[in-house]
């Protein structure tokens, strides 16, 4: 009937032709035309479409790394502060302690103060650092009372107890109402912690070449652990030195291949796995599974670098140690080029040349001087034969008046003797007092 109604519990229906129904069909088509308008005129107070799709398109997508696990973090609005990220990002890796940003090459932290346009770029990769949680707060101790009347209590009662003495009256349990303990009990105190015993490894050069020797042999104790340790820090070290030679190796004779190992939905390269050969005449190949970088942030990073004064840092040897993802980058965005040449090709406003030849400079310890021969006086030209001749003659002059000067009675014994004992002034003075021979100097 036109009367009929059925109740529902949100909403009532008339039958069609009732008054009441047209009204109520009226404000139906009114709700439904408010529900469909479109949300994006909704949101912020956006009345246009397009206005809309350019304030998506202001928004960043950033990617954040922390302890290996990488993530990508869409409609980051760049206006925010760093702060507002870290919490989002936290909330995200299960950070309980919160995180810390930090990018750039080499990594830098990042003022959680600070807005995120004006420290890092769209599209950037940045790095995660959990924060330490704070140590929970020490209950103040509590000394335990010793047993007992206090001090005073028990001085008052020791004068009151002599005081009764002398009068003859037996000390009560009033004046003396318990006896002083013969030993204070002592106080609550933390306990000690054990002390812990050095190790003393410079006790002979002998003791401790015996001491790696075990070591090496697998042999346990508190000295076997320690230089294992140190052993293993060592082959370690020395092991990524040697790869990062080989990489710069490979990179220079062009012995690598670069494959894509893993993308993202919208086919993006995520990982890059490089394959290098070995060096120092070893068979085999290494391998690299990196970050892949693109083009703008391998530039980003590049520049950074350069304008935090660590251009140093892009050397191809210190490159490929510090940064194999950066090192690898520069390679591929630079179709298999050198790094040298990869930077020039990149960042050609840089004057790479110049930078590394200054780094050189003062990196580079200077050389000893170089020992100069000594300068050898020229010899003088030979005479002629005429004045050889002269020269000749008055040296054989000279020897000549020498040898007339001294043929004396030099080689008379006698004589010999004599200046032997006196010396040649003395045996000219006894030549002049007519003295000759040995015994006219004993009678004289």
């Amino acid at each position: 009937s036109n009367s009929g109604r059925r109740a529902d519990a949100n909403y009532v229906t008339f039958a069609v032709g009732s008054p009441r129904y047209s009204q109520e069909a009226t404000a139906a088509s009114a709700h439904n035309a408010k529900v469909e308008r479109p949300s994006s005129e909704l949101r912020r107070g956006v009345s246009d479409p397009q206005d809309a799709a350019a304030a998506m398109a202001e928004l960043w997508s950033l990617r954040i790394t922390v302890k290996g696990a990488t993530k990508t973090f869409s409609h980051v609005n760049p206006d925010d502060a760093v702060s507002s990220l870290a919490e989002r990002a936290a909330a995200d890796f299960r950070c309980k302690g919160g995180l810390d940003l930090a990018g750039g090459f080499p990594p830098k932290a990042l003022d959680a103060a600070s807005i995120l346009k004006d420290v890092t770029t769209n599209n950037a990769a940045l790095r995660g650092i959990e924060k330490k949680r704070a140590a929970p707060a020490k209950k103040p101790s509590t000394r335990k009372k010793a047993k007992g009347p206090p001090v005073d209590d028990r001085r008052a009662a020791a004068l009151r107890a002599a005081e009764a003495r002398a009068a003859g009256i037996a000390p009560a349990e009033i004046i003396n109402p318990a006896p002083a303990p013969s030993r204070p009990q002592p106080l609550a105190t933390a306990p000690k912690q054990p002390r812990r015993r050095r190790l003393n490894m410079a006790s002979s050069e002998g003791g401790v070449g015996i001491d790696l020797a075990s070591a090496a042999a697998g042999e346990s104790g508190t000295r076997g652990k320690f230089f294992r340790k140190a052993l293993k820090g060592a082959v370690e070290g020395r092991y990524e030195d040697t790869k990062a030679e080989d990489r710069v190796a490979a990179c220079q004779s062009g012995k690598f291949e670069i494959s894509v190992a893993e993308t993202t939905l919208s086919g993006n390269a995520s990982k890059l796995k490089v394959t290098f050969a070995k060096g120092h005449g070893s068979r085999g190949n290494h391998e690299d599974v990196v970050d892949a970088l693109s083009r703008e942030e391998t530039v980003a990073a590049v520049r950074q670098a350069v304008s935090d004064g660590d251009a140093d840092m892009l050397r191809p040897e210190n490159c490929a140690r510090a940064s194999q993802r950066v090192f690898w980058s520069l390679v591929r965005h630079s179709n298999g080029k050198f790094i040298p040449a990869a930077l020039e090709e990149l960042v050609p406003e840089v004057g790479w040349a110049a930078l590394f030849a200054q780094r050189r400079r003062r990196g580079c310890t200077r050389a000893p001087p170089p020992v100069e021969a000594p300068v050898q006086a020229p010899l003088p030209p030979p005479p002629p034969p005429e004045d050889r001749r002269r020269a000749a003659l008055a040296a054989a002059e000279a020897r000549a008046t020498v040898e007339e000067d001294s043929s004396d009675d030099d080689d008379d014994p006698v004589v010999r003797k004599l200046v032997e004992i006196c010396g040649v002034n003395g045996y000219n003075a006894l030549k002049k007092g007519n003295v000759q021979t040995p015994r006219d100097l004993a009678a004289w």
